[in-house]
């Protein structure tokens, strides 16, 4: 990575030119109600940062999102707890037990 002021970024084998870097500030400020994997998808998307198959690079994304929110350069959500996330209808660790053991009728 290299310093913010006003010079290309560089991760994960990409440059990301100053235009990038601002786009990816505005969608995480203008995308702050959703979560950082969604936020982190949505810039994927943009700049369309895939991998050779096809697929988005959305883990490098999240993880340059976070350097980022790190060095105060933009901010993203802070992530949802647990409980958050199971009364959002993920299934929870009970859930998941109970699905190995064949208790409920979908696969996760």
């Amino acid at each position: 990575m290299h310093s913010p002021g006003g010079e290309p970024l560089v991760f994960g084998g990409r440059t990301f030119s100053v235009a990038e870097l601002e786009l990816m500030r505005g969608v995480a400020k203008d995308f702050s109600g959703l979560g950082l994997t969604e936020i982190s998808r949505t810039v994927c998307e943009l700049l369309e940062w895939k991998r050779p198959n096809g697929g988005l690079k959305n883990l490098e994304c999240r993880q340059l999102l976070e350097r980022l929110c790190a060095r105060g350069l933009l901010s993203i959500p802070e992530l949802r707890d647990k409980a958050a996330r199971s009364a959002s209808g993920a299934p929870d660790d009970a859930q998941r037990s109970a699905n190995r053991d064949g208790r409920f009728g979908w696969a996760i």
